[in-house]
C-alpha cells in the first residue's frame, strides 16, 4: 500500500488545464521533490492535493482513504500538514502561540498543547524567540515558524512550499539541515522548491512539471540528466555532478 497515492489528478480553472493526469506514489519516510519553472502547475498541485481545491478528475489516496475534495481541516486531521510560499503568521500573536494554535488540533487541553508547541520551538530553534510577536520576525524566521506551525499539528506528511524562496545562503543551508532533521523524526516529505542546488541533494525522488503536465520522474540523477527536463527547465548547466 502506498502511503500517498495521486492518480490522473486533473484540476482546472474554467478553460485552463492547471494540472492533467498526474500520477505519482510517495512511500513513507520519503524525501520527494517538485521541480519545475513558473505556471508548470505546481502550487494548484500542492492546493489540490491539500484540500484548497477540489479536483476536476483523478484520485487522491492517503493510507488507503480517498481524500481528494475534502477540506483542508479534514485532510489536516488526518495527517496532512503545508506550509505557504509567502508566510502569513497571526501577526499579533507571539510565536508561541502562533504554534499553540497548531498544537491545539490533537490537544485540547491547554497544558498538553503547550508542552507540544514547547518541543517544537525547541526542535526548530525558535525558542529564544518565543515571546517575540510573529510580525517582528525576519524572513528566515517567518519561515521557521511556517514549518513550526505546520509540526505541530503533528503530521505523517508535510508539504512545504518554496520554504527557501528569499533567503540567503547561510539561512538556506539552516533550512536544509532543519528539513534533513524533519525526515529523520519519520516524517515523510513533499517538497516544491526553485533551489536546484538544494532540492536536487535532499531529495529521494523528484518530480517534475511543466505546463501542468508530470514530463519525468526520477533519482535526481536521472531527471538531472534527463533531456525533456533540461530543455523545459534545467538548462545544460545542470548534471549528475552538480550535486
Amino acid at each position: 500500500m502506498a502511503f500517498l497515492k495521486i492518480e490522473n489528478l486533473t484540476k482546472k480553472f474554467g478553460g485552463l488545464v492547471a494540472n492533467s493526469d498526474i500520477s505519482i506514489e510517495i512511500s513513507q519516510g520519503e524525501i520527494v521533490g517538485i521541480i519545475g519553472p513558473n505556471g508548470a502547475g505546481k502550487s494548484t498541485f500542492f492546493a489540490t492535493v491539500s484540500g484548497f481545491y477540489k479536483p476536476d478528475g483523478g484520485a487522491i489516496i492517503f493510507r488507503d482513504e480517498e481524500i481528494g475534495g475534502k477540506p483542508p481541516e479534514t485532510i489536516c486531521q488526518l495527517g496532512i500538514a503545508r506550509t505557504f510560499q509567502i508566510v502569513r503568521p497571526l501577526g499579533l500573536l507571539s510565536v508561541l502561540d502562533n504554534v499553540l494554535v497548531g498544537a491545539f488540533l490533537r490537544n485540547k487541553n491547554r497544558k498538553a498543547a503547550l508542552e507540544k508547541a514547547e518541543e517544537i520551538l525547541e526542535f526548530t530553534g525558535l525558542k529564544d524567540l518565543r515571546d517575540k510577536l510573529s510580525n517582528s520576525l525576519t524572513i528566515a524566521d517567518k519561515k521557521r515558524l511556517e514549518l513550526a506551525r505546520a509540526m505541530a499539528t503533528q503530521p505523517e506528511l508535510l508539504m512545504l512550499d518554496e520554504v527557501m524562496a528569499g533567503l540567503t545562503p547561510k539561512e538556506t543551508q539552516e533550512a536544509v539541515e532543519l528539513i534533513k532533521k524533519i525526515n529523520r523524526t519519520g516524517i515523510t516529505l513533499f517538497v516544491v522548491e526553485h533551489v536546484m542546488e538544494v532540492i536536487m541533494p535532499i531529495s529521494h525522488r523528484i518530480m517534475v512539471l511543466d505546463g501542468g503536465k508530470k514530463i519525468a520522474e526520477g533519482t535526481p540523477e536521472e531527471v538531472a540528466n534527463n533531456e525533456n527536463v533540461i530543455k523545459a527547465y534545467l538548462g545544460e548547466k545542470y548534471n549528475a555532478a552538480s550535486f
